[in-house]
């Protein structure tokens, strides 16, 4: 039983993190010149 919501933990953390990544790669898209603050 904990072992299932370990994985349902990891689940959600993936996704969080995923879902994270995809809003800064969307602003970086939408804002080109704060590619040089990020590196």
């Amino acid at each position: 039983m904990m072992f299932m919501y370990t994985i349902l933990i990891a689940l959600f953390i993936g996704l969080f993190y995923a879902y994270d990544w995809l809003i800064w790669a969307g602003l970086i898209e939408s804002a080109p010149f704060s590619i040089g603050v990020v590196g």
